[in-house]
């Protein structure tokens, strides 16, 4: 699944240590594209910023979590 985090969104600024992103939804983060630059892995302190195309994989329903978590900030 392909993500853009959009401005305003509440996981802009943050880490994705800081956002327990695995542990609230469990879907992973493989990628994320910020401008040409493509982050494969990325660390856990690689903070999200908007417009930054966000990669993840996991269940159907862990990604549907990790949506609502990216476009929401709350799961």
């Amino acid at each position: 699944e392909v993500l853009t985090v959009s401005k305003g969104s509440p996981v802009s600024g943050r880490s994705i240590a800081t956002l327990m992103f695995r542990k609230k939804t469990g879907a992973t983060i493989i990628a994320i594209e910020r401008g040409k630059e493509t982050f494969t892995s990325p660390d856990p302190d690689f903070t999200l910023k908007a417009s930054d195309i966000v990669f993840i994989t996991g269940k159907k329903e862990n990604i549907n979590k990790a949506i609502v978590y990216l476009t929401e900030g709350d799961v």
